[in-house]
C-alpha cells in the first residue's frame, strides 16, 4: 500500500470521525431543544390547570358566600316578620282589652264612687307603665339580637377573608418555589450540556488540526518523492540526504528523567481529551493517581472546567479500573 493511499485512508477516517462528532453535537442540540419545548409545554399546561382550579375555587367560594348571605337575610327578614306579627297581635289584643275595659268602665263609672274611680285610675296607671316597660324591653332585646347577629356575621367574614388570603399566598409561594427549582434544574442541565459541547468541540478541533498536520506532512513527502523521481528520470544524481546527527554515547548521554506511565483516562465517563490534558497538567496520569484524589480539592484545581464535573464518579470509576485484574 502506497503512502498516499495510507494518508488518504487516514484522512477519510479523520473526516468521518469529525462528521460523526458533529452529528452527535447536532443530535444533542436537537434533544435539548425538544426537552426545552416539552418543559415549556408542561409548564404552560400546569399554569392553565392551576388557573382553572383557582377560578373554580373562587367561583365556588363566591357562590357559597352569596348563598350564606342570602340565607341570613331571609332568616332575619322572617324573624323580623314573626316578631312584628306577634307584636301586632299583642297590641291588637291589648287594644281590644283596653277598649273593652273602657267600655265596661264607662258603663260602670256612672255608678262608681270616688274611691272606686281612684282605684281605677291607679290600675290604669299601672297598666300603662306595664305596657311601656314591656315595649321598652322588647325593643332592647331586638337591638341586642341584631348586634349579636352582626358581630357573628363580621367574625365569619373576617375568618373567610383570612382563609382566602392564606390560600392565595400559599399557592403563590408554592408556584414560585416550583419555578425556582425548575429553573435551577434547567440551568444545571444547560451548563452541563455547554460543557459537553465545548469538550466535543475541543476534541473535534484537535482532530482537525492533526488531520491538517498529517496532510501537510504527506504533501511535503509527496513533493520530495516527486522531485527525486523527476531528477532520476532526467539522469541527475539525487540530492545527498542529510546525514543524521551522531547519537550521543551512553557514557556521555545524560540519564533521562523517568516518564510516568499513562492510562487512557478518556475511558472514564465524562472525561474527554481536553479534560485529560487538564488532569495531566495537575499531575494525574493514571487510574491509581485519580483514585487517590479528594473530590473537592480536585474540583477546585480544575477551576471553571470542574465546576459542573462529576469528579466523584470519576474517582469511583477509576477505583473500579484499579480493582480489575
Amino acid at each position: 500500500m502506497s503512502l498516499s493511499d495510507a494518508m488518504s485512508r487516514l484522512t477519510n477516517q479523520c473526516l468521518d470521525a469529525y462528521d460523526s462528532r458533529i452529528a452527535a453535537v447536532d443530535h444533542i442540540r436537537a434533544a435539548t431543544a425538544q426537552q426545552t419545548h416539552d418543559f415549556r409545554a408542561a409548564h404552560e399546561a400546569m399554569a392553565v390547570a392551576t388557573r382553572q382550579y383557582l377560578d373554580q375555587f373562587s367561583e365556588t367560594l363566591r357562590q357559597e358566600v352569596g348563598a350564606l348571605i342570602h340565607d341570613h337575610n331571609a332568616e332575619r327578614q322572617a324573624m323580623h316578620a314573626d316578631q312584628r306579627a306577634n307584636l301586632d297581635r299583642f297590641m291588637a289584643d291589648l287594644q281590644h282589652t283596653v277598649a273593652t275595659f273602657n267600655q265596661d268602665h264607662n258603663a260602670e263609672r256612672q255608678a262608681m264612687h270616688a274611691d272606686q274611680r281612684a282605684n281605677l285610675g291607679r290600675f290604669m296607671a299601672d297598666l300603662q307603665h306595664t305596657v311601656a316597660t314591656f315595649t321598652n324591653d322588647r325593643n332592647a332585646e331586638r337591638q341586642t339580637m341584631h348586634a349579636d347577629q352582626r358581630a357573628r356575621l363580621d367574625q365569619f367574614m373576617a375568618g373567610l377573608r383570612n382563609t382566602v388570603t392564606t390560600f392565595v399566598h400559599d399557592r403563590g409561594a408554592e408556584r414560585q418555589a416550583m419555578h425556582a427549582d425548575q429553573r435551577a434544574s434547567l440551568d444545571l442541565a444547560m451548563n452541563q450540556l455547554k460543557s459537553n459541547v465545548e469538550a466535543f468541540r475541543a476534541e473535534a478541533t484537535a482532530d482537525r488540526n492533526r488531520v491538517h498536520a498529517d496532510q501537510a506532512q504527506a504533501k511535503q513527502t509527496w513533493a520530495q518523492f516527486s522531485a527525486a523521481m523527476r531528477q532520476r528520470r532526467a539522469g541527475q544524481p539525487e540530492p545527498a540526504a542529510a546525514k543524521p546527527a551522531p547519537a550521543a554515547t551512553p557514557a556521555a548521554a545524560k540519564p533521562a528523567a523517568a516518564k510516568p506511565a499513562h492510562d487512557d483516562l478518556t475511558v472514564i465517563r465524562g472525561v474527554g481529551n481536553g479534560m485529560q490534558a487538564r488532569l495531566n497538567q495537575l499531575g494525574v496520569f493514571t487510574f491509581a493517581e485519580l483514585a487517590t484524589q479528594a473530590p473537592e480539592p480536585l474540583r477546585a484545581a480544575l477551576a471553571e472546567a470542574g465546576r459542573l464535573a462529576n469528579v466523584e464518579d470519576w474517582i469511583a470509576e477509576a477505583r473500579t479500573f484499579i480493582a480489575q485484574p
